[in-house]
């Protein structure tokens, strides 16, 4: 239904809800990226809206968490393996005329 665009006769004569939802609508995104862009040009102005050259070269991983979000491709394999053999066992053999997965 297009209840957004029919008139609507408890708002002023000739007005719709879409006009008064889509006025609203860019009220509430102007008034967010005026403070965003506010707040974000403060954050840049004190520098902590990036991190040091020297901890990006090194791995953010280790040095916001202090470990490894990833292992090293050997884990992510096996690991890749595991999940294909459960698979397997779960969902039984491929069937008979198609390509299985290797």
């Amino acid at each position: 239904m297009a209840i957004g665009v029919l008139p609507n006769t408890h708002l002023e004569a000739g007005t719709t809800s879409f006009g008064v939802q889509l006025t609203s609508t860019l009220a509430i995104c102007g008034w967010s990226f005026v403070t965003m862009l506010a707040l974000f040009s403060i954050f840049k102005a004190i520098g902590i809206l990036r991190v040091t050259e020297a901890e990006e070269k090194k791995d953010l991983d280790i040095s916001e968490h202090g470990m490894q979000a990833y292992g090293s491709a050997r884990t992510v394999m096996a690991s890749a393996g595991l999940i294909l053999a459960l698979v397997r066992k779960c969902v039984g053999p491929p069937p008979p005329g198609t390509r299985a997965l290797t």
